[in-house]
């Protein structure tokens, strides 16, 4: 609510199974938890395998102050450049 730059992550498993986080941000804007990050928690507190990711998602608001779909696909790039990153504003 702060800096006004919402966003989401949706990560598909090869199983079917998806997990999805939010941006959650605090006053001071230190520290954040980026959606990505949070939805990747999920994904390990399931015990799902983190190599089995098929495929990712994410939203941010148009103009937003905060690239969550360039830090996930950055992220993602160093993990397994195979996996697809579809971005939506």
């Amino acid at each position: 609510p702060y800096s006004r730059a919402p966003g989401g992550v949706a990560i598909a498993l090869a199983d079917g199974r998806v997990f999805a986080g939010g941006y959650m941000e605090n006053a001071a804007f230190n520290p954040s938890l980026p959606a990505l990050q949070a939805a990747w928690a999920s994904l390990l507190m399931a015990g799902a395998d983190p190599r089995s990711v098929s495929a990712v998602a994410v939203c941010q608001a148009d103009g937003s102050a905060i690239d969550h779909i360039g830090v996930t696909r950055d992220f993602l790039a160093r993990l397994d450049p195979a996996i697809g990153v579809r971005g939506v504003t």
